[in-house]
């Protein structure tokens, strides 16, 4: 709470002033969402193009990597197993996990987790969405489905 008193501030309804402590973490929240849709997209593009069983072997092997530092540089972590438990949360889960990154490096591993979170499931379900579009039930259905517009 120190650090950060709009979280604080933001609880609390008394005053329109507030309001803008609302408004500023809806702001970062965006911002965040911005940067996120922004580095993604050409990553998911790229790992379309590619083979999906490759994926998750290099995501698996940067929680194994990012466990390392977290364990050494947050001190709210006291094993490894807790320090793979978070890593592994935050690839997931986007984010939601039982650490608060106090360091600065920690921030930085739980972020990243994120973003290859994100982008872990966007191919995933770009991949099953195209595996399901190529299915011939699929395919007659939106053939029924496009002529019945178009008689509409």
């Amino acid at each position: 709470m120190k650090k950060n008193p709009f979280l604080l501030i933001a609880i609390i309804p008394l005053d329109s002033i507030f309001q803008l402590a609302r408004i500023t973490q809806i702001i970062q929240l965006f911002r965040l969402k911005t940067m996120t849709k922004y580095f993604a997209s050409p990553l998911v593009k790229k790992l379309k193009k590619r083979r999906l069983i490759l994926l998750l072997p290099y995501n698996l092997l940067l929680v194994f990597l990012f466990t390392i530092p977290l364990f050494h540089l947050e001190p709210a972590v006291h094993s490894y197993k807790d320090a793979f438990k978070e890593c592994l949360f935050a690839l997931v889960f986007f984010g939601k996990s039982d650490l608060q990154p106090v360091k600065v490096t920690g921030n930085v591993i739980i972020v990243t987790l994120t973003i290859l979170g994100v982008v872990m499931h966007a191919v995933i379900i770009s991949y099953i969405l195209a595996a399901a579009l190529e299915l011939r039930v699929v395919q007659i259905f939106l053939k029924k489905f496009r002529s019945k517009n178009k008689n509409m």
